[in-house]
């Protein structure tokens, strides 16, 4: 009987008419994209990628190899000894800062000065700061982080079970600053040495070992505990396509990878005429980015975070309802080496 019954469903799926979409071929409403007007502040510009054209992704092969050789180094240890970095010091942040502000290559400005000073040895200040995309709007900094230095974030209890170095805090707040585009942009025009080599090396490695959060019990009785669940993260890519070949084979994203899990926060911001909007399908612990809204700068951001180099595979496309030229790609997010 359950034979008969099966054949029965087979054939009366057959003769249904073909007017279903597959998900891949279902138009994806996503509230406000069409509408918003808000333009990009600088903190938000984390969230998107490129002018219009192609997006950039490199192969998977330098996902697999590690940062140091991206950074232009033999590996890690070759990397920190270059720049005198062996133990949880500080120092090594600064001096390059202040040596690729001094030189003022890839834009650097004594406003990333200010912000190293800031982040690594003034207490946190509650206070509205200008952005420097120069449209005059204010951002509340350090919202609920009033009077805290390094060493209290360091403190935290996330730091504490990430087993987190004051570097990696360090270097991790400072990329929540306006100084993000000094990691980032060295990264994927291909530098050959990474200005901030030593900064990059720890927000990769703070990173990696802030997934030990997704996986925490209440073991020591601290009431910190994170149960994982399947998700979804968002990013969005302003005016920019992607290639066939990306769609097939994937590609390592070169610089961090700023998404949130707060869609509004990105759609409010994508206004434009081809806006493409990656989700991603965080389906394992070990492969979601790190909330590290607990030690930014700007907290409001609910910035989740990917390493320089996360390799990223898409698994199929929508259009965006009511938004000619619009796009959401899934895609499955893979940790580097």
């Amino acid at each position: 009987v359950s034979l008969s019954l099966a054949l029965y469903a087979v054939n009366a799926l057959s003769k249904l008419p073909k007017m279903v979409p597959l998900k891949y071929d279902a138009p994806l409403h996503i509230e406000g994209l069409a509408k918003r007007t808000q333009n990009l502040n600088i903190s938000m510009q984390k969230y998107f990628d490129g002018e219009i054209g192609s997006a950039d992704f490199a192969a998977g092969r330098g996902s697999a190899l590690g940062i140091a050789k991206v950074l232009g180094y033999k590996d890690d240890n070759t990397l920190l000894s270059c720049h005198g970095a062996y133990d949880d010091s500080i120092e090594a942040i600064r001096k390059e800062v202040e040596k690729v502000v001094a030189s003022q290559e890839y834009g650097a400005t004594e406003s990333d000065l200010a912000n190293m000073r800031y982040v690594l040895y003034s207490a946190a200040e509650a206070s509205h700061v200008q952005g420097n995309d120069g449209t005059g709007l204010s951002v509340l900094r350090d919202e609920g982080h009033a009077g805290m230095k390094l060493a209290d974030f360091a403190s935290l209890k996330q730091a504490r079970k990430a087993e987190l170095s004051m570097a990696e805090v360090g270097s991790l707040r400072l990329y929540t600053t306006s100084t993000f585009h000094l990691v980032n942009n060295p990264l994927r025009t291909r530098a050959a040495v990474h200005p901030l080599a030593v900064t990059v090396l720890h927000i990769s490695r703070g990173l990696k070992k802030l997934r030990a959060l997704h996986m925490s019990t209440d073991e020591d009785g601290d009431g910190f505990v994170d149960v994982f669940n399947t998700h979804n993260l968002w990013r969005g890519m302003k005016d920019v396509t992607v290639s066939d070949s990306f769609m097939h084979h994937g590609g390592c994203e070169l610089a961090c990878l700023s998404t949130s899990e707060n869609l509004k926060i990105i759609a409010g911001y994508a206004r434009s005429a081809s806006p493409l909007l990656f989700r991603l399908r965080v389906e394992s612990p070990m492969e979601r980015g790190a909330s590290i809204s607990w030690l930014s700068c700007f907290p409001q951001e609910e910035e989740v975070l990917y390493p320089p180099l996360t390799f990223i595979k898409p698994m199929f496309k929508q259009r965006i309802k009511d938004l000619d030229g619009g796009m959401v790609i899934t895609v499955k997010p893979s940790f580097p080496s």
